[in-house]
């Protein structure tokens, strides 16, 4: 009788435990550290130094059940401070993941989160959703997504969502971990012309488990300078165009390259045939702001902003 009731305790020992690991497959909720660096990319008057940028850090780390809900309690601060202060939580349910602020919206942007219009009323806001399908529609912050891919990549997989009205933009979530790009980017305001933020590694348990990914793969990221964080696999030089002409260098052979205008139409689609540098003739465009979409021969891509005077 008391090895029955041993293999029925280990029986049920471990299926709690399978349910433990197995009830937020999607996102962490606790132990669990983002370290992002943000880059400042507005308009400066001439001569004017831009400022340089701030590597921060969000963690998960423990929690607290209200209104019968279980929530990761998520922790803001500057790398140069390692001052974390609590500033919301996390929830998940059914493969949507939520966020609830715990303090006010002033001291929600000193923590580089800016919540749009639409969402500021909403006591849990939905961060993110692992249980769209490929072309299905995402809306946010008056922006439209088109889920236009989901990759396996080893034990995750990556979303990639395409803007509806600028196809040459496209954010990527990746399973339990969230957006690459912004850990909170669908529920805050598109600012690319004020700032960005880069994901440079994201840790569970203590472990890195995902670089960003502009990161090689033999950095040591806990020891990741700026520079470093900084590095791309392409340049698009000189910029502003100079006598029609600008180059497109890369440190890996490249397979396409897209030039969209401002409403994300696209000018100009080149076949690049693996080439490291190609010469972009932009004798046929109007003056102005352009996206220029590089996709690289190993699918990886960049887009970089092309002015023509």
């Amino acid at each position: 009788m008391k090895i029955l009731f041993l293999c029925f305790t280990f029986l049920l020992l471990k299926g709690i435990a399978q349910v433990k690991a197995e009830e937020h497959p999607f996102f962490p909720m606790d132990n669990a550290q983002w370290r992002e660096l943000v880059v400042f990319d507005y308009e400066l008057p001439d001569d004017a130094p831009r400022p340089s940028p701030v590597e921060i850090l969000y963690t998960l780390q423990g929690d607290t059940l209200t209104e019968n809900i279980r929530r990761g309690k998520l922790y803001f601060s500057l790398l140069s401070e390692q001052n974390f202060r609590l500033i919301g939580f996390i929830h998940t349910d059914n493969g949507k993941v939520y966020f609830r602020a715990a303090v006010e919206e002033s001291e929600l942007a000193d923590s580089y989160i800016l919540l749009c219009e639409e969402v500021r009323d909403s006591k849990d806001i939905l961060l993110y959703d692992f249980t769209l399908e490929v072309n299905d529609v995402y809306r946010s912050c008056a922006n439209e997504y088109i889920l236009s891919n989901i990759v396996k990549n080893a034990e995750r997989k990556q979303y990639q969502l395409t803007s509806s009205l600028y196809p040459w933009y496209s954010k990527f979530w990746i399973e339990g971990m969230g957006s690459t790009r912004n850990l909170f980017d669908p529920i805050t305001l598109e600012i690319a012309d004020m700032y960005y933020k880069q994901l440079i590694s994201f840790s569970q348990d203590g472990e890195v488990v995902e670089l960003g990914d502009k990161v090689e793969d033999n950095v040591d990221t806990m020891q990741l300078n700026i520079e470093q964080a900084q590095n791309t696999f392409t340049k698009l030089y000189p910029n502003p165009m100079v006598e029609t002409s600008s180059y497109v260098k890369a440190s890996l052979p490249m397979e396409q390259i897209y030039v969209y205008d401002l409403q994300g139409s696209l000018v100009l689609s080149i076949n690049a045939q693996g080439l490291l540098q190609y010469q972009l003739d932009g004798a046929g465009l109007a003056g102005g702001v352009y996206f220029i979409k590089i996709i690289l021969q190993n699918k990886l891509f960049e887009i970089k902003k092309l002015i023509i005077n």
